[in-house]
């Protein structure tokens, strides 16, 4: 996504870029879908995974709201600045009105 944000739809490297992303985006889906998800049933109460969807919902809201290549994708150095990343991309989207 970060590439494609650089580029306009005549850029040459623009559509197969999209194509990637559309991939990626797939592959991402159809795992959660009939991988991760199933097992999450087999293995969780209905009140777990009420509380995981909430987390989830949660965690969505404090998430970054623009790519950052930079930072960590994983581990305790992502869960450390995440919010903090987040709240800043939140003030930036309210003051360019990106997202509306």
């Amino acid at each position: 996504m970060r590439n494609l944000e650089d580029m306009s739809p005549t850029d040459e490297r623009f559509w197969p870029a999209v194509g990637q992303l559309s991939a990626r985006t797939g592959h991402h889906v159809h795992e959660q879908e009939f991988h991760i998800f199933p097992v999450l049933r087999r293995t969780c109460s209905d009140d777990e995974l009420v509380e995981l969807g909430r987390l989830a919902d949660q965690s969505g809201k404090l998430a970054p709201t623009r790519p950052h290549p930079a930072s960590p994708h994983e581990g305790a150095a992502l869960a450390l600045i995440a919010p903090g990343v987040g709240l800043v991309d939140r003030i930036r989207d309210a003051l360019t009105g990106r997202g509306r």
